[in-house]
């Protein structure tokens, strides 16, 4: 009987340098929302390790690894409503004694407002997604914002395989769209809304995404994110092709990329501009995203093309 209630324990926690973490299991995160942490609290829990950033009450789930790549997304709703942090870090037997920048420190969210939108609302609730890679696991970290803050440990999940990620909505923009008149192909769209692991997301939580289709002859195209409420933004240009989600790094091919430009938008100096020559027999690839990773907002984006001879 004994040897039964172990390997049943074995099963349902997972041990790591003397820490028991409840073990998310594979099997058990979808693409829908699934509740973990339900009737507990991390009041009554507490941590000696490093990933504990010196708060005196946590709450760790392990993620269980699988051979492909997820985007995993997490967020504290559920119970009643308190300042929460979410860290998540790459798990092994040496993480709990590692600390400072030996803690491989994959992501670390604070408040986001839209957090717990289809939950009793939460200013202060944290959400987080992350590419886990294949074959690693990872732990969740829930704690509160200041040292001594505790409250309920409701967690929700949710896990999209790599191969199965739509992207962010891909706009196409046909060549008889574009005029020497900048036209706005955004309105409307949010790059709150929209997110994707591929390398060219440049790690960013939130992105929108259109694909300039190829014409026969040279263009120069340019494009400014102008149009919406004013906010951070930053333009990349890839050439597309059908590996470019996977690659990453110089494989990218960058073409183009711009932070702020201030004659892009008048009024809104953390506006982005990029222009470029877009080859014959082409197809690019525009990325609007945050300058800081975590930010978002209107997607409108103008652009405009002339012909070369």
């Amino acid at each position: 009987m004994l040897h039964c209630i172990v390997l049943l324990l074995a099963g349902l926690m997972r041990l790591t340098a003397s820490q028991i973490y409840p073990l998310i299991s594979a099997a058990s995160l979808s693409t829908a929302p699934q509740g973990f942490g339900a009737g507990t609290s991390t009041c009554d829990q507490t941590s000696t390790c490093g990933w504990a950033n010196s708060s005196d009450h946590v709450m760790a789930w392990a993620i269980q690894a699988l051979p492909v790549r997820r985007l995993i997304s997490a967020w504290t709703c559920g119970g009643t409503p308190w300042d929460t942090v979410l860290d998540i870090y790459i798990n092994s037997p040496e993480l709990c004694s590692q600390t400072g920048d030996s803690l491989t420190l994959v992501a670390t969210k604070d408040n986001n407002d839209t957090a717990c939108v289809d939950y009793p609302p939460n200013p202060l609730a944290s959400s987080i997604s992350f590419v886990a890679e294949a074959s690693i696991e990872y732990l969740l970290v829930l704690r509160g914002a200041t040292r001594d803050a505790c409250g309920d440990a409701n967690m929700f999940l949710t896990a999209t395989i790599f191969a199965d990620l739509p992207g962010a909505q891909t706009i196409v923009i046909p060549d008889s769209s574009l005029t020497t008149t900048p036209q706005d192909f955004g309105v409307g769209i949010s790059t709150c809304d929209q997110k994707s692991a591929c390398g060219w997301a440049n790690s960013s939580d939130h992105i929108a995404s259109w694909v300039l289709q190829a014409t026969p002859v040279l263009r120069r195209i340019t494009a400014q994110s102008c149009g919406g409420a004013a906010w951070d933004t930053s333009l990349d240009v890839f050439i597309n092709t059908p590996e470019l989600c996977s690659q990453t790094g110089d494989a990218l091919g960058m073409v183009a990329t711009n932070d702020d430009d201030s004659t892009a938008c008048p009024g809104n100096l953390s506006a982005s501009l990029v222009s470029f020559n877009a080859e014959a027999d082409t197809e690019y690839r525009i990325v609007l995203h945050g300058f800081d990773p975590s930010a978002c907002g209107d997607a409108n984006l103008l652009i405009s093309a002339w012909s070369s001879s």
